[in-house]
C-alpha cells in the first residue's frame, strides 16, 4: 500500500471500555469482506488474566498468523492502548518506523485500540467501511484522506 492513496478512518465509539471481545469481534466483520491471514501487535496496554498482556506484548512487532492471535484477543478483559496491524499475505519487509502513516502503509487494514473507548479502522477497502456501517457499532466519525492526513491519537 502506499501513502498517497486515500484511505478511510472509522472511529467506533464503545462504551463497554474496549475488552478483547470488542477487538475479536471488529477483526471478525472485516474477516466477512477481506481474508486476512497476519497481523502484527505494537503499543498493547490493558488489563487480563492469565497474563495475558505480558503475552501480548512479547508478541509485539513478530509476525503472527491471526488464528493464533483471535484465539488469545478474547480473553484480554480491556485493551487500554493497542495496535493491529492486519495483513493478507506474509509481511516480508515489516517496519513500524518512526510514524504510523509509514507503519500503516504496510498493512492492508489496521485496528487500534485508543484509551479504553474507542477502536480506530484505517483501511483502502471500501467494503470494509460498507460492512462495519453496517453494523450496530457507535460509529464516531468516518473520513477518507490520505495517511498523512488521517488522526492517531495516543
Amino acid at each position: 500500500m502506499s501513502h498517497d492513496f486515500y484511505w478511510h478512518q472509522i472511529i467506533i465509539d464503545d462504551p463497554a471500555c474496549l475488552p478483547g471481545k470488542i477487538i475479536y469481534d471488529v477483526i471478525q466483520v472485516l474477516l466477512c469482506k477481506i481474508e486476512f491471514k497476519y497481523v502484527v501487535l505494537d503499543d498493547i496496554e490493558g488489563a487480563a488474566q492469565k497474563g495475558l498482556i505480558p503475552i501480548l506484548r512479547g508478541m509485539e512487532n513478530s509476525v503472527l498468523e491471526l488464528d493464533e492471535f483471535m484465539s488469545i484477543v478474547r480473553e484480554v478483559q480491556q485493551f487500554d492502548f493497542g495496535d493491529f496491524f492486519l495483513f493478507k499475505e506474509y509481511p516480508k519487509k515489516w517496519s513500524n518506523g518512526t510514524s504510523y502513516p509509514h507503519a500503516i502503509a504496510q498493512t492492508d487494514t489496521t485496528v487500534r485500540a485508543i484509551d479504553d473507548q474507542y477502536v480506530y479502522i484505517y483501511t483502502p477497502y471500501q467494503e470494509i467501511v460498507d460492512v462495519i456501517t453496517s453494523t450496530e457499532y457507535k460509529i464516531e466519525s468516518i473520513k477518507t484522506d490520505t495517511l498523512e492526513k488521517l488522526e492517531y491519537p495516543g
